[in-house]
């Protein structure tokens, strides 16, 4: 038997979701389990397979890990954020390109981590083709004007290792309305970001127009009908750059040691140094950084993401699919 390991986050519980659903379409007894219930239990069912995409439950397990097979899913594309898989005990750790093995120091040697996918890959793949629906379902759900361009501001770090995202978020928006003119600004809620922090930009959304907030879980099909992506260090840059949407990030205070990981990253301009964000995306190209990064951070740009981990998971724990 195969469990998940869901989080209470539903952003990271995510990522675990599009394997769910293809092992529920090839009939492989499956189920899955919440952090919070094991926690209460205190035990797992010996001689099955444990998948999770967070160190969290790698810590737990302690002795108990001897009696299961361990699965390890990687969740930031990036590498920098995120569980450090290259710490990982599991049995296995699947990961979805060499960025994230270099950024970690994993050695390429050791069969426990291997390059096989991203579960979510196989929808972000599927969504390149959609924008105009996409775009409509958006203007009808959230009163944004399709004639503007729309600007999607996703910040995703801790409000205590960022400048306050609420006024950042302001910053921002005045860039775009000088370079571009009216335009529509949508803020992405990171599940860490502070409730207050939206609450605010909500009230101003009312009293100015123009402002948004939508919550991360959906933040895939803002990113395929936006104009312009801000970001920071978030696994999106690599959604928004296959989807060819122009990218600009903004600056961080990173915390000790991320400095030089953030460095391998941010291939592109921070909007607070481009001059003006309207010839920016106007005269947009993906820089040539952006696309090493994109191949560094996906090795497998196909929709067999999920078919090609499951069946690794099935080979190396020996899950019998009767």
């Amino acid at each position: 038997m195969i469990h998940f390991v869901m989080e209470p986050s539903p952003i990271i519980s995510s990522h675990l979701q599009p394997l769910v659903r293809h092992l529920a379409g090839r009939g492989i007894p499956h189920d899955t389990v919440q952090m919070d219930d094991l926690l209460r239990q205190g035990e797992v069912f010996a001689g099955d397979t444990y998948v999770s995409c967070n160190l969290f439950f790698d810590d737990w397990l302690d002795d108990r890990r001897s009696r299961i097979f361990q699965v390890q899913l990687q969740h930031n594309l990036t590498g920098i954020k995120g569980s450090p898989l290259g710490q990982s005990r599991a049995d296995l750790t699947v990961l979805a390109g060499e960025q994230v093995r270099d950024v970690q120091c994993i050695d390429p040697a050791d069969d426990r981590w291997v390059i096989a996918g991203y579960p979510k890959w196989d929808i972000i793949r599927a969504a390149r083709g959609s924008r105009d629906a996409c775009r409509a379902a958006i203007a009808d759900e959230l009163g944004l004007d399709p004639a503007f361009p729309w600007v999607v501001f996703y910040p995703t770090g801790k409000n205590r290792d960022y400048a306050p995202v609420a006024s950042r978020a302001m910053d921002l928006r005045a860039r775009a309305l000088e370079g571009m003119g009216p335009c529509e600004f949508v803020f992405v809620n990171h599940a860490e970001n502070e409730a207050r922090y939206v609450d605010w930009l909500g009230k101003m959304g009312r009293d100015e127009g123009g402002i948004h907030t939508v919550d991360g879980k959906d933040s895939l099909k803002h990113l395929r009908a936006c104009d312009l992506f801000v970001t920071d260090i978030a696994s999106t840059v690599v959604t928004a750059i296959s989807f060819g949407v122009p990218v600009l990030f903004t600056r961080v205070r990173p915390p000790f040691g991320w400095k030089r990981l953030i460095e391998t990253i941010q291939v592109g301009p921070f909007i607070e140094d481009v001059r003006d964000v309207g010839d920016y995306v106007r005269g947009h190209s993906t820089p040539p950084g952006q696309r090493d990064l994109f191949e560094r951070c996906i090795a497998f740009d196909d929709d067999r993401n999920c078919e090609r981990i499951t069946d690794l998971i099935l080979e190396r724990s020996g899950v019998s699919t009767g």
